[in-house]
């Protein structure tokens, strides 16, 4: 039996509280032909809240949303 392996984009968005300054890095990925995106890793003390319109993260502390902070470089890679 044959399975056809499904290509995915991957890429990370690096997370800051804008209270705390905590921060850290969300591994995400979308398979091909999906509209849906799916948090593969979560930083410690981040969570993330969905609603209709997608994904939020939260610093867990703070309770507060937070910031998307662009690198230097954006990491985009298929699998």
């Amino acid at each position: 039996m044959l399975r056809q392996m499904t290509v995915s984009e991957h890429w990370t968005e690096v997370l800051r509280c804008p209270d705390c300054a905590l921060t850290g890095v969300a591994v995400l990925s979308q398979p091909k032909g999906s509209d849906s995106v799916f948090v593969e890793t979560l930083p410690a003390g981040f969570k993330a809240v969905t609603s209709k319109y997608g994904d939020t993260f939260y610093c867990e502390a703070c309770n507060r949303p937070a910031s998307g902070v662009v690198p230097p470089a954006m990491s985009f890679r298929s699998t």
